[in-house]
């Protein structure tokens, strides 16, 4: 596309933006044996934390913790049953995981899971749990697409919407991870009487069927949600700095545009602005602060323009440095309104402390306190 450019600022957003857009490709889920078998043991465990009178609990503890007699024997089944329902893919997307959650077929039958007389789990509302977990998954990866979309095409950084992609990633990071678990074991307990290395005795413990299914989830999603919360809170804090920023360039915008003479008639622009008048002086002061005249101060008659620049022939206040133009920038003392008006006559720009570069076609008022950079700060100066 001829003359299409992307500022940097929204260059880096839509960086960080499709970083986060990726994740949607990591993997969601492990089906690893050893995950089960820990998040198993550790549900016995803690039932027998409630009772040490469970009956098998402690057996379980003691065969299948790491190390134990039977834990070798049962990886390697539940290894191969995994490779059996996967094909062998033990890892699965985000996407694919969102995908199923959300089409979850009408039976929802798991190996190991069993059920009470005459239930079934679609007789609970665990389906609809697994549907919200695939929205909590897709919502975010849906919000940052047309984002990453809508900034390329219109090349602007779009602060605002970035703050709400990554705190919407956030929310339902922390939704998914945190509450679906609870809510999947509230309505998977009507049905469900015992699960594979978990007996009945066991769960009815109160908290030890939610804090296997926790387990399970905790052990099964791995690292993923951390990476994906990580680069959502870049991504809210570059928002956050990009906003800051916008602010402090609208503010300023707004003074140039209220605070404007012309050099022609050297009166006040049509929107009758003025400046806030400070204490009024017979002369301005111009102070360094760095470069070759730091620390000293020069006085501006009022009505008069002081020019900076290299060209004695043109220039009152004189430099040696190579990079300050032979007319850098001309400054004028309002001994009226207490305040300055200051004109660019360089090549390179002069600057302000608020971001602003000085005109070249008309003086820009500016007020006691502000710093004028020139020369890339090699030369800084402040109006007293």
């Amino acid at each position: 596309m001829k003359g299409y450019r992307l500022h940097w600022h929204t260059v880096v957003g839509a960086g960080l933006l499709f970083v986060l857009w990726i994740t949607i490709f990591f993997p969601g889920l492990s089906f690893r044996a050893d995950s089960y078998i820990d998040a198993a043991v550790s549900a016995n465990r803690y039932a027998l934390g409630k009772d040490e009178n469970i009956t098998g609990a402690g057996e379980i503890v003691e065969d299948y913790e790491p190390g134990g007699a039977g834990r070798a024997g049962i990886e390697r089944a539940y290894r191969r049953r995994a490779r059996e329902i996967t094909g062998g893919d033990t890892l699965i997307s985000r996407m694919f995981l969102a995908r199923w959650a959300l089409t979850v077929k009408e039976r929802l039958d798991f190996e190991g899971v069993q059920l009470r007389q005459g239930m079934t789990l679609r007789d609970t509302d665990v389906r609809e749990v697994f549907r919200l977990w695939g929205w909590l998954i897709y919502l975010p990866f849906l919000a940052v697409t047309f984002t990453l979309v809508f900034m390329l095409v219109k090349r602007r950084t779009l602060p605002g919407v970035l703050l709400f992609d990554g705190l919407l990633t956030i929310l339902c990071e922390c939704l998914g991870r945190f509450l679906i678990p609870s809510m999947v074991w509230e309505e998977a307990r009507r049905a469900a009487l015992s699960f594979e290395l978990v007996g009945q005795e066991a769960l009815n413990q109160y908290g030890t069927g939610e804090k296997f299914v926790k387990e399970l989830f905790s052990r099964c999603s791995g690292v993923s949600w951390i990476i994906v919360i990580v680069l959502s809170v870049l991504v809210t804090t570059y928002s956050i700095l990009c906003l800051a920023l916008q602010l402090r360039k609208r503010r300023a915008g707004e003074l140039q545009e209220n605070y404007r003479i012309s050099p022609d008639t050297g009166i006040w622009d049509k929107t009758g602005s003025m400046a806030k008048k400070a204490s009024v002086r017979e002369n301005g002061i111009l102070r360094g602060i760095k470069g070759e005249y730091a620390g000293e101060s020069v006085s501006i008659r009022a009505g008069e323009e002081l020019v900076l620049g290299r060209d004695p022939r043109y220039c009152m206040l004189i430099f040696g440095n190579p990079r300050v133009s032979r007319r850098q920038c001309g400054i004028r003392y309002d001994a009226v309104n207490g305040c300055y008006q200051a004109v660019d006559y360089s090549a390179g720009g002069t600057a302000l402390s608020n971001g602003m570069m000085l005109s070249a076609s008309e003086y820009t008022v500016i007020l006691p306190g502000t710093v004028i950079h020139m020369a890339g700060d090699s030369e800084i100066f402040m109006v007293m």
